[in-house]
This record gives C-alpha cells, structure tokens and sequence, in this order.
C-alpha cells in the first residue's frame, strides 16, 4: 500500500469522491457474485454471518477481486445500523494509522472512526492463523 501521507489532500479527497460514487455499485457486484447462493445481503448484523462464510469459502484476502465489495458492504452494515457517514480520515495525529481511508464516523458518541478495510484485513489475519 502507498504511503497515503504523500499524497496530497486535495487527491485524497478525490480519490474519496470516486470510491462513495462506487459504494452501491460495489455492493450490487457483491451481491450479484453471489446470485447462485444464499447469502442473506439485507445490512443486518445477522448479514455479516453470511459475509463471514463466504469471505471463508471463497478465501477473499487483500488481492481478491471482491475485497473492496466486502469492505463497502461491512461499512453499510454499520452507517445503516449505527449510523453515522462515510468520510475519508485526514486527521494525522489522532488517526494517523487510518490517515487517507474511508472510514465510517459519527456512528459512536468516543469519536472513534471504524475503518471497514482495516476490520476486513484484520479478519483475514485471523483467520489465516487459526
């Protein structure tokens, strides 16, 4: 991954632009990659079971085509459940692990931000060590 604090802010926040323009769309692909099944895509909690069982059948990690269809959908489960938007984290200091990503924010009275590739990623590490 590049080092995002190289990058300028104004290309930050247009990269940022074209990936929530691509939220639905993402999660529409998802959702038709897996017509043939029975995954439950209803932005339920109940929902991310079935995003679990299929990331471990169809062994997504950082390389799969469909990682950033699974990211956008764990941050629609938690903007549309907990509230919250999509922002792109330009705070250096506080976030600086999460300094250029989409993150979801306002979605908790801490001001925590939750990164949904950072929780995908850290999933797959997880399992991949079981």
């Amino acid at each position: 991954m590049a080092d995002l604090r190289k990058v300028s802010k104004k290309e930050l926040l247009e990269t940022f632009d074209k990936f929530l323009l691509a939220v639905d769309f993402r999660i529409e692909h998802l959702k038709y990659a897996t017509k043939d099944n029975s995954y439950n895509w209803d932005f339920s909690l109940k929902s991310l079971d079935s995003l679990e069982n299929f990331i471990l059948k169809k062994n997504i990690d950082e390389n799969h085509e469909l990682f950033d269809d699974v990211a956008s959908y764990i941050g629609e489960v938690v903007r549309r459940n907990y509230g919250g938007k999509w922002e792109c984290c330009l705070d250096m200091r506080g976030n600086s692990m999460l300094y250029g990503m989409p993150v979801i924010s306002g979605f908790n009275k801490y001001g925590v931000l939750l990164s949904p590739y950072e929780e995908l990623g850290l999933f797959i590490f997880r399992k991949k060590r079981e």
